[in-house]
């Protein structure tokens, strides 16, 4: 049975989701793009640093925060080297065509910002757009206080986020991405000490002092939790390489949580599939390098053919160009070609039109309408 590990943060992912593919994703999909450096600012440092500096409770953070802290060399290095896949690069190349097209520009001061946990994890302040409503665009990122509208063609068009009292659906309508009934405004307080009150949602949102995270249950800032300590589920933080897990009994039943240190395997070594059966560790395979826990045992498959086993992250998978790591039974399968039905991009071999739920090829690329 497949460990139900987690694989990459929906944090890092909302940053960088390559939700669909070029027209040229077969050749991309495997060949190594050059490591960039970003004409203003370094983003995977920031974001890298946000991760393993500020303790802010996301499980799939916590948990790949908690393996570059444990596994061989620098956490710094670890980070980076899981942010050196194809579909990572290859969002980094897309900001950096945006930014020659000069429709965004990378702020450092924002990065900074967030790499200093004085900004939300989710936060893209950083990435500053140039395109007014109207404009035609291919990034979120690029509309100026927008969105880009690609649900029926490609390039979209810029539309306007909502000011505070206008009706609104959803948070990503509204400027202060704050959404009851109507746009309401948001603040940022930054710094909230040990003891003090916190929120990560509402018009107030207070984010606690570096080295402290917010207890949601409790609504205040406080330390991490020792090695060793009970915790009680995916979003408390523990010490530094640690991580909260259920620990299994002998009849094979979870018991308490505790915060383990996270020991990273080898192929063929014995590795943890949800709770921890060793009871003073969890053990887990090396998700860098596309290691997967099966039936027990680390695994790491070569490139994929068709119906081949196979694994994948958010960020990459192990099957050959053309093909896609399925998600539900895990072996290699083909993208679709245009004019397929399809409910994701990640099906296809350009991206999945919302509208006519068809796969179409896109140039350039769009990303997925929200």
């Amino acid at each position: 049975m497949r460990s139900t590990q987690r694989s990459l943060t929906t944090w890092i992912f909302s940053l960088l989701c390559a939700c669909g593919s070029d027209p040229s994703s077969e050749q991309q999909a495997h060949a190594p793009l050059p490591s960039l450096e970003l004409l203003s600012g370094n983003i995977v440092d920031a974001l890298c640093e946000s991760q393993l500096q500020c303790p802010i409770a996301y499980d799939d953070q916590l948990y790949t925060a908690a393996l570059f802290v444990q596994r061989h060399g620098e956490p710094l290095d670890n980070c980076r080297a899981y942010h050196k896949t194809t579909k990572t690069l290859e969002q980094h190349e897309r900001y950096r065509q945006a930014q020659l097209r000069g429709s965004l520009e990378v702020d450092p001061a924002g990065l900074r910002r967030l790499a200093q946990c004085e900004l939300p994890s989710e936060d893209q302040s950083w990435l500053v757009g140039k395109l007014r409503p109207g404009e035609a665009c291919q990034l979120h990122a690029e509309c100026q206080d927008g969105y880009c509208d690609t649900a029926a063609v490609c390039p979209g068009t810029c539309v306007a986020r909502r000011p505070d009292g206008v009706r609104c659906d959803s948070p990503w309508q509204c400027l202060s991405n704050n959404c009851d009934v109507t746009c309401l405004p948001r603040a940022l307080a930054i710094g909230a000490n040990e003891g003090e009150a916190c929120s990560s949602e509402g018009e107030v949102v207070t984010l606690c002092a570096p080295t402290l995270w917010c207890d949601e249950r409790s609504g205040k800032c406080r330390r991490p939790i020792a090695a060793g300590q009970a915790c009680e589920d995916d979003d408390d933080v523990c010490a530094p390489g640690h991580f909260c897990v259920a620990m299994s009994s002998s009849d094979g039943l979870e018991r308490q949580r505790s915060c383990l240190p996270v020991q990273i395997r080898a192929p063929g070594d014995a590795c943890d599939s949800g709770a921890a059966a060793a009871g003073e560790t969890y053990r887990v395979c090396d998700v860098v390098n596309l290691d997967a826990c099966v039936d027990g045992a680390c695994v790491h498959y070569p490139e994929g053919q068709a119906s081949d086993p196979c694994n994948r992250t958010e960020m990459a998978d192990s099957c050959a160009p053309g093909l896609s790591c399925d998600w539900f039974d895990w072996v290699c399968v083909a993208l679709l070609e245009d004019g397929a039905a399809c409910s994701s991009s990640s099906e296809c071999r350009g991206r999945c039109n919302p509208t006519t739920e068809r796969c179409e090829s896109t140039v350039p690329y769009c990303e997925e309408a929200l």
